[in-house]
C-alpha cells in the first residue's frame, strides 16, 4: 500500500466515504493541481453551504464547502490565488453535492 492509499483508509475509517477531487492548476503542467480529500456532506453541512450559496456573498459558497467538507489534501486557502481553479472547484462541488432523484412512478 503507498502513501496514498494509507491516508485514504486512514481517512475512510474515521469518516466513512471519502470523495477526492483533484483541481488543475494549469493546462500545460498536469503535476500542478490541488487535491481534496471530503467526506459525504450531512444535512446540516448542505443547509449551510446552500444558506451561503443563496446568500448575498454567493461566491463564497464553493470556501463554505470546501472548508466543512475537507478532511485531507491541501489547504483550501490555496484556492484562492487562481480563477479558474476556483471555477473548477465550483462545478466539482456542485456535481458532488447532487443527490440521487426520487423515482415518480404513475400507477
Amino acid at each position: 500500500m503507498n502513501e496514498e492509499e494509507s491516508l485514504i483508509a486512514e481517512l475512510k475509517a474515521k469518516h466513512g466515504k471519502v470523495y477526492t477531487i483533484t483541481i488543475p492548476l494549469d493546462e500545460d503542467d498536469e503535476t500542478k493541481v490541488l487535491t481534496y480529500h471530503l467526506r459525504k456532506p450531512s444535512l446540516q453541512d448542505r443547509k449551510m453551504i446552500e444558506k451561503t450559496l443563496f446568500g448575498p456573498n454567493s461566491d463564497k459558497a464553493v470556501f463554505v464547502a470546501y472548508n466543512l467538507l475537507r478532511v485531507g489534501g491541501d489547504d483550501v486557502k490555496e484556492l484562492e490565488k487562481y480563477e479558474d481553479a476556483q471555477i473548477s472547484a465550483n462545478m466539482a462541488i456542485t456535481e458532488f453535492m447532487q443527490v440521487q432523484r426520487a423515482i415518480i412512478k404513475k400507477n
